[in-house]
């Protein structure tokens, strides 16, 4: 090997450090993986049932791991070493940033030390390590194993000035919709007015992790100058503690009712965390002290490992991506012995199955036969169909049954139906029950007819929505009118369901005195609003436009749900007023305000008819994540006043907009999407099925 002096490592050293470091990452394949839903759980448990992509970037910091390890017995030249170390590093970030989407498809949250942006952090504080590495000793201290030489001081400073933009793009640049510095602003003062003198002393301490890349960089600008000696690993120690914890006290400061995860997959991000940041530290400190020349004479490796990590991440990105287009359906009749297994059978077994699975019933031949007619329908129809209903059938009776499993199998039961135009859709209602005891989990099943499908395009894509009306009329479904499922390539209106709501609002309209809907208000103001939204539902009906508007309304709500996916980047719009939500109902608040606001730019009087709904969500229904959001709409349609929960302020914001027409009420969506979410509202066209 050669040794490339001058610098601080030499290629023997810098080869068992990035190894060491390698190792630990190649380990990270076995932390444990947290689910949410099913908690805790392996990769290779989960794999069966990912994506690939999903599963490329859950492996990506053990693939650089490998790399690393089989780059230190291939690369003799130190200098080529660090560079593909480099790269290693940034593809993983790049992969895990790109990736968040295809995890989002797959019912998978970011892992935890990756959800909250760490990168310009660790790049950050790797800069200033590697300057403090780098710093000129005495010269008592030269005999050391990473001993600077006098022109590293000039490298040192350049690698502290390259440092603080990382240091001001960590605190500045929003994560999550919020700057660290706003985050940190609204907990310290909201803990300082409502808490204790004890629970302001432990937030700033939290704080001062957040903070850390920062005062990391600032203390190195302090250090450089210190004659005294500093040893590596001592350097890396100090820096790596605070930063591994960095992900996890931010999590806690920004979402405090979230659950904790497991200490495995705790520890185990921590570790990975710290590797990286020891592979960034003393690759760049290493690169930093060589000599302009040897640095040219790598360029090769330096693009090839640039373009290697660049494609990689294109790769994860492009993987992660829903379909351009949305796969064909081209339906055939319905037929009785179709009806048969799916609007009787297959709901007959799920209840059956439900009631074993709760406890409430006993597992006998009652359900054993329900299980073998299930199967034998199922193959009649088709072969195809009566494998996937067979698997599902085996699948659910057997205890742990995972969140991912559940829909993968109810996804084939419909991938069969579709391939053999079979007119049925089964919709995978619910998968209820606790991790905390397998064995009483259970799993829901409702069954619906396809009486049509429409075809539209926008955001670069091709979008179906299925028209269907609910099977087993003695069987209580969700009363919801449109449905829209991550892991479906489509959008399902129930026709059923949005009569229902028609006929439920002609009752309204028709008084002679209209009110939008029954229950008591707070103010005069508010009852007014509602009057006057009743003499509006009155002309709909009277014009016979609702049953149409309805339709339309519902159908462009459920196709915006596709077109923003499973992961609608975060709102700096949105952040500061959902900072204090929980996280479960942030995401849901952030996701339905989007497809109601979408929704109010479909045609006809759908402007106006969204607009009754949100009125009845703020002033008479008031729960769930339907009501915050319904307020939050109301604001951004307004003129930038604040609507809050008294029936005077949304009333008030009601009359602004109730004096517009339907055109103007679209424009006025149009722009509020656009300033909540930093981008166009996506056109969608419909086109004749091809």
């Amino acid at each position: 090997m050669v040794d490339e002096r001058p610098g601080p490592a030499s290629a023997p050293r810098l080869h068992p450090q990035l190894r060491v470091a390698g190792a630990v990452l190649a380990l990270s394949c076995l932390v444990p993986v947290e689910t949410g839903h099913d908690g805790a759980r392996f990769l290779w448990q989960l794999a069966p049932d990912l994506g690939a992509a999903s599963t490329a970037v859950l492996l990506a910091p053990a693939c650089a791991g490998a790399l690393l390890i089989a780059a230190t017995f291939a690369c003799e030249r130190a200098a080529a070493l660090a560079f593909v170390a480099l790269a290693a590093i940034a593809g993983v970030l790049a992969v895990i940033s790109a990736g968040a989407e295809a995890l989002a498809w797959d019912l998978l949250p970011a892992p935890e030390i990756w959800s909250s942006g760490p990168a310009p952090g660790l790049v950050a504080v790797a800069l200033a390590a590697a300057a403090l590495i780098l710093a000129p000793v005495p010269e008592s201290a030269r005999a050391s194993i990473l001993a600077p030489v006098p022109e590293s001081a000039r490298a040192s400073r350049a690698l502290l000035t390259a440092a603080v933009p990382w240091a001001a793009a960590h605190l500045l640049v929003p994560t999550g919709g919020e700057r660290r510095l706003g985050m940190l602003a609204r907990v310290l003062g909201h803990v300082a007015s409502s808490s204790g003198g004890g629970n302001l002393v432990g937030a700033c301490l939290l704080s001062t992790l957040v903070l850390w890349p920062a005062l990391a960089v600032a203390a190195g600008w302090l250090l450089v100058r210190s004659p005294r000696p500093r040893r590596p690993a001592l350097v890396l120690g100090a820096c790596a503690l605070p930063t591994a914890l960095l992900p996890l006290v931010q999590t806690s400061l920004s979402n405090p009712w979230g659950e904790s995860s497991s200490a495995a997959s705790t520890l185990g991000g921590m570790a990975v965390l710290a590797a990286t940041l020891v592979v960034l530290t003393v690759s760049l400190a290493f690169l930093a002290s060589l000599a302009p020349a040897i640095l040219w004479r790598e360029r090769r490796t330096a693009l090839l490992s640039v373009a290697g990590a660049a494609l990689t991440a294109l790769a994860a990105s492009r993987l992660g991506s829903p379909p351009a287009s949305a796969a064909a359906f081209d339906l055939g009749p319905a037929t009785p012995e179709g009806d048969r297994l799916f609007g009787a059978l297959l709901p007959r077994w799920s209840d059956a199955r439900a009631r074993v699975d709760r406890g409430t019933a006993v597992a006998g031949p009652d359900l054993a036969v329900a299980d073998e007619t299930l199967r034998a329908s199922a193959r009649d129809l088709d072969g195809g169909l009566g494998n996937a209903v067979g698997t599902l059938v085996t699948e659910v009776g057997r205890p742990g049954l995972m969140e991912r499993r559940w829909y993968r199998l109810v996804e084939q039961i419909n991938e069969a139906s579709r391939r053999r135009a079979l007119p049925y859709y089964v919709d995978p209602t619910g998968l209820g029950g606790t991790t905390a005891d397998p064995s009483r989990r259970w799993a829901r099943v409702d069954t619906y007819r396809i009486e049509a499908v429409r075809h539209f395009t926008g955001a670069a894509r091709d979008l179906i929505t299925l028209h269907v009306r609910g099977l087993g009329a003695d069987r209580n479904r969700a009363a919801t009118m449109g449905l829209s499922r991550d892991q479906q390539p489509f959008a399902v209106v129930v026709l059923d369901e949005l009569e229902a709501y028609a006929r439920e609002l002609e009752q309204l309209a028709a008084p002679p005195s209209p009110r939008c809907g029954e229950g008591p208000v707070d103010r005069e103001a508010a009852e007014d609003a509602l009057r006057d939204c009743g003499e509006m539902l009155a002309a709909l009906a009277h014009a016979g436009e609702l049953r149409r508007t309805l339709l339309a309304a519902t159908e462009r709500h459920e196709l915006q749900h596709q077109v923003d996916g499973a992961y609608l980047s975060s709102s700096g719009w949105l952040a500061g007023r959902l900072a204090w939500q929980p996280p479960s109902q942030r995401a849901r608040i952030r996701r339905e305000l989007s497809a109601y606001l979408a929704q109010m730019t479909a045609g006809g009087a759908a402007p106006r008819l969204t607009l009754l709904r949100l009125l009845r969500l703020a002033l008479l229904i008031r729960r769930g994540a339907e009501y915050p959001m319904a307020l939050l709409a109301f604001e951004a349609l307004g003129d930038g006043e604040r609507v809050d929960a008294e029936g005077e302020s949304v009333a008030r914001a009601y009359r602004r907009l109730r004096g517009l027409d339907d055109d103007a009420l679209r424009q006025r969506a149009a722009r509020a999407w656009r300033e909540v979410y930093g981008r166009e509202l996506a056109a969608l066209v419909q086109r004749d099925p091809p």
